[in-house]
């Protein structure tokens, strides 16, 4: 049978055959794994029916098991005194109490055995466990005791009354990432990388992907332009080209792209070109998200939060493992705030949010050598009026304002640019629906360790949305600028990757293919009161379908035990397809916004095929066990495509771009490994940039620019400074510069790419205050700045955001022993004005933007079972 299944799927590696069977490709690795000899294992024989929840940081293990005691009542012994100097990973979430001591012990170079229901002693490995015979006897009131080898107890009690709170060491805590698609620690990465695990997340009080735009120097997150929170805008280091997978899986265009953080492990940010591992559009960086895996015991995690703008969120996670193989988790997440721009509607408020997620997730542990993970995802958002438009500025002497003006239709900056005063406010009259998305997404991943050093990993993604959004671009009571677009996308996605870890040489080769069909409907409600010139309709159907497949390798060698070369690359092949159509149907009156997807005339009917390779080399020197420095060139690719809006009428193509990047960095763990200290410096040439430029006013396209400079540094630094308290400080800067125009019209030699401040820095701390009682409080706090910067790259239009600086602080109460934590936060602290999107379009008449969010107060109540 798996002779069969392989040969079936080879056969198919026609690329034109095989596009259209990604979907299919789930079935064919389905066959594969079923031909796989499967056992279902029963649970361990020492399977315990307590579970607690265990908060144990990473410190020293003598002091971990002094906590674990005091949580638990076992009672510890041994004989080795460098257990004061080992240390260990740190305990975390709802275990029992052998998983707990597993988990503990991990890495550390010590075992254990249970003396009786109560005492343990603790051995290293390859003791044999009755070697040394010790007193099983500990004094009462004692939780563990140290002996030496003749059994004598080292560093007896004082006979003064010692402080009931044990002395904990917090170190900063390991981290595992896949950011070259194996799990490795982080510091042993030759990449630009940072991670935030759910924890830090959570002390943060991060819950949406845009908040990680403070915490991330030289990174851009925040709504598009004219769509607002319907669309993201990410940028790395000034490069608009940055990929976003969720667990492995692609998450392609910008609908939906602003998404919460629901449930996950960790995130990591990727900064630079990753077209090796990654693929198109990771030309600035990758963001990874994921996910928390089912659980092995029964429990549920609950997060109530409410807060100002009657904000009222909910996120529930119940675990239930049908056997010990196969565990299922459900997730359920709704998230309601009111707006915070007050429109020309006494009763309506731009700016809210509406969302809903709803995952369902299985880990099947097929036999010793077979995972396989499934979730499926629904994800709703339905807020009335999601845009916080207010109007900055109306030019009043551009001709259809003037044509307003002049016949009586009030239309200035006095009357309606709110946004110039710095009032959250507008005029609009528009009362919703303002947007509806609709997203449900499968995923499949399989892992099979064929051997020891060998493994074959399948990912396989479907995702299918439909997203309608009306904006009103004008922020006014006038139908100046009203855009509605619906977009249906489907998507396929299926990738194999064969990895190989031996003594000396890791690598892994890949298969990469990917299908996007996209359709779109716009019509358009400009200029429609103007007495003089009429109004200005737009009225299409557009479509634009990707077909895609790559193969990719890297191989990391060790030259010596200090020094490694990693070499990699890529080759990707694209077509694209796509046209633009008039609507059959015509424009409904405003602010109604029926539609359907008639195809009338055809304007444009369009083919492309696109090839890149792009090529990754690194070099590594382990200076020390804590000291790595690296020197690393990589290259990304952004595909091209044609446009479906004409000038001139000619639909003009636009071809691929590329960053070519050197970097050169250093990842260190020093003061006893309390400080971790990491820096990166990078100088690239962008090449054949391309460039939204409105050569017809409320009309973009895209076009190539000849090439810009990048270069730039980051320092990240996390020290654990005392026992209880961490500071965090990042800081970067870009350097950016257009050196060649190309075909470009409307930008200018020398100016600086938009969206890429020169400066941004970020500092937190965190302080744990524990109680005498147990209880612990902490205080968290963050800041994050950001430089001037340029929103508009068109020289017509372009507008500086002001620098700005942004705190958030958060207080946490967790009661010792307890399984609830309170916390009270706060975001945007000095309320200040800033914006996060807009629509520049002076020359058409206005220069709108979408204000952020002010000053936000709130509660979170989190409890587990």
């Amino acid at each position: 049978m798996l002779t069969n299944c392989v040969a079936g799927f080879l056969i198919r590696l026609d690329k034109s055959i095989l596009i259209k069977r990604v979907r299919c490709l789930p079935f064919y690795l389905l066959c594969l794994f079923l031909s796989l000899p499967l056992s279902i294992t029963s649970p361990s024989a020492h399977a315990q029916t307590s579970v607690l929840e265990f908060n144990i940081p990473p410190q020293y293990l003598n002091d971990a098991l002094v906590q674990f005691s005091a949580m638990t009542g076992v009672q510890f012994m041994y004989t080795e005194d460098d257990v004061l100097e080992t240390e260990t990973e740190g305990l975390f979430g709802n275990k029992s109490i052998i998983d707990g001591l597993d988990l503990l012990l991990e890495n550390t170079g010590y075992n254990y055995e249970f003396s009786n229901p109560d005492t343990v002693r603790i051995f290293k490995e390859g003791v044999a466990a009755n070697q040394s015979t010790v007193a099983n006897l500990i004094p009462e009131g004692r939780q563990s005791i140290l002996l030496d080898q003749n059994g004598i107890e080292q560093n007896p009690p004082s006979t003064q009354q010692a402080d009931s709170t044990p002395s904990l060491r917090v170190l900063p805590k390991e981290i595992i990432v896949t950011a070259r698609k194996r799990e490795e620690n982080i510091q042993d990465v030759p990449i630009s990388i940072t991670a935030f695990s759910a924890d830090d997340l959570t002390a943060r009080g991060v819950d949406n992907v845009e908040q990680l735009d403070l915490l991330l120097p030289n990174v851009m997150i925040r709504g598009g332009g004219t769509t607002g929170p319907v669309g993201g805008n990410f940028t790395m280091r000034g490069v608009a080209g940055v990929a976003r997978y969720l667990d492995g899986v692609a998450q392609t265009g910008i609908n939906g792209s602003l998404a919460n953080i629901i449930e996950l492990e960790r995130i990591e940010v990727i900064k630079g070109p990753q077209g090796t591992l990654f693929g198109k559009n990771a030309m600035g960086g990758v963001i990874s998200f994921v996910s928390r895996a089912p659980a092995d015991v029964m429990g549920a995690r609950i997060n109530a939060t409410i807060g100002n703008f009657n904000q009222r969120q909910l996120t529930a996670n119940v675990d239930i493992p049908v056997t010990p193989n196969f565990l299922t988790k459900l997730t359920y997440f709704t998230s309601q705030k009111d707006g915070y721009v007050q429109s020309g509607i006494s009763t309506v408020q731009h700016g809210d949010e509406d969302d809903t997620v709803v995952r369902f997730d299985v880990l099947w542990h097929a036999n010793a050598d077979v995972d396989v993970r499934f979730d499926i995802t629904s994800t709703q958002k339905s807020p009335d009026h999601p845009n916080a438009d207010v109007l900055y500025d109306v030019n009043d002497t551009q001709d259809r304002v003037l044509n307003y003006n002049n016949n009586g239709l009030v239309f200035t900056d006095a009357s309606d640019a709110f946004g110039g005063r710095q009032e959250y406010r507008n005029t609009s009259t528009f009362a919703g629906p303002g947007w509806r998305y609709d997203a449900t997404s499968y995923n499949v991943t399989i892992n099979w360790d064929i051997s020891d050093t060998l493994s074959l990993r399948s990912i396989s993604g479907i995702r299918d949305y439909a997203s309608d959004a009306l904006a009103d671009l004008d922020a006014s009571h006038y139908q100046f600028f009203e855009i509605f677009s619906a977009n249906r996308v489907d998507e396929a996605s299926q990738e194999i990757q064969l990895l190989s870890d031996g003594d000396r040489l890791d690598w892994v080769l890949g298969f990469y293919a990917n299908e996007v069909e996209n359709t779109s409907r716009r019509f358009d409600w400009q200029f429609v009161e103007d007495p003089v010139l009429g109004p200005r309709t737009t009225n299409w159907i557009t479509e634009g379908n990707t077909e895609d497949i790559s193969v990719f390798f890297e191989a990391r060698y060790d030259i010596t035990e200090q020094l490694d070369i990693t070499i990699g690359g890529r080759y990707t092949e694209e077509d694209f397809t796509g046209g633009q159509w008039d609507a059959v149907e015509p424009i409904p009156t405003w602010p109604d916004t029926s539609y359907s997807f008639v195809k009338g005339t055809a304007n444009s009917i369009s083919k492309a095929n696109f090839y890149s390779f792009t090529p990754r080399l690194s070099v590594s020197y382990d200076w020390t066990d804590d000291i790595m420095s690296y020197t690393t060139y990589s290259e990304g690719f952004n595909a091209g495509g044609v446009n479906t809006t004409a000038v001139g009428g000619v639909f003009v193509p636009f071809t691929g771009e590329t960053l070519k990047q050197f970097e050169i960095g250093v990842r260190s763990m020093l003061l006893n490994n309390s400080l971790r200290l990491n820096a990166a410096y990078f100088d690239g040439t962008w090449e054949d940039i391309r460039v939204g430029e409105a050569l017809v006013p409320g009309r973009i396209v895209q076009i190539n620019a000849s090439e810009a400079e990048i270069s730039g540094f980051e320092v990240d630094l996390l020290w654990a400074i005392t026992d209880n308290f961490q500071l965090n400080f990042a800081v970067g800067y870009l350097d950016t510069q257009y050196t060649g125009l190309g075909t470009a019209t409307t930008i200018s030699l020398n100016s600086k790419l938009a969206f890429a401040p020169d400066s941004q820095y970020t500092i937190g701390g965190q302080y744990d205050w524990r109680q005498t009682n147990g209880s612990t409080v902490s205080y968290r706090f963050d800041y994050g700045w950001t430089g001037d910067y340029v929103t508009v790259q068109d020289i017509r239009l372009q507008k500086t955001q002001p620098q700005y600086g942004l705190l958030s602080g958060r207080m946490t109460y967790r009661p010792v022993n307890a399984e609830w934590t309170v916390a009270f936060w706060g975001r945007n602290l000095t309320d200040e004005w800033y914006q996060q999107g807009g629509f520049g379009a002076f020359l058409g008449g206005v220069d709108q933007g979408v204000v952020a969010r002010p000053r936000e107060l709130g509660a979170t109540v989190s409890m587990e079972f």
